[in-house]
């Protein structure tokens, strides 16, 4: 058990499944902080077609893991859709709404950027050979980038891990009951 992290260090890319739509979707994130820099965000979205960033073939067959992925880079390419310009915008593109929704529902959770999305999801080890810190903590996708946006994720992260402890010996005491050996 490791709290609220996941069991396994979050993927930072796709690779059971070679999809050109995957690729654009990976690429979209990752140049997320420059776009928004630049104001090209909007622009590069609206040059694209409905179906640019689907998700499908990652949806029934795609690791638990690369959905989560998936959940992470539309999470955060739709918050900066919406909020990124200089006026927050009403309507979320078909491109970015269709496949966000598709995965939301795969995995049982409402299509926001939730703290599973920003924080639990969305980190890696820098060294893997290290533990969990804030020296060896890094965010996989951010907005802008900045030290103060990574620093705010990744004190979670460590706050998480940290937890994972209290977490396991809760379970444990939760279990006792007073015929057992544990409460004398």
């Amino acid at each position: 058990m490791k709290g609220f992290l996941p069991i396994n260090e979050p993927l930072q890319g796709y690779s059971s499944i070679n999809e050109n739509s995957l690729t654009k979707l990976q690429e979209l994130a990752t140049k997320l902080p420059k776009l928004l820099l630049t104001d090209r965000l909007e622009t590069n979205i609206t040059m694209m077609s409905d179906d640019d960033l689907c998700v499908d073939s990652l949806i029934q067959n795609g690791s638990l893991e690369e959905i989560k992925l998936s959940m992470v880079q539309l999470s955060f390419i739709a918050h900066a859709y919406i909020l990124g310009g200089a006026e927050p915008k009403s309507n979320l593109p078909r491109v970015i709404a269709k496949p966000w929704v598709s995965i939301s529902k795969k995995l049982e959770r409402p299509p926001v950027l939730s703290y599973a999305s920003y924080c639990l999801d969305n980190w890696y080890l820098m060294n893997s050979e290290e533990p969990i810190n804030l020296n060896n903590v890094a965010l996989i996708n951010n907005f802008l980038g900045g030290i103060d946006e990574d620093w705010f994720v990744t004190i979670h992260v460590c706050i998480e891990d940290a937890a994972r402890d209290a977490m396991e010996a809760s379970k444990l005491l939760s279990q006792c009951t007073e015929e057992s050996e544990e409460s004398y």
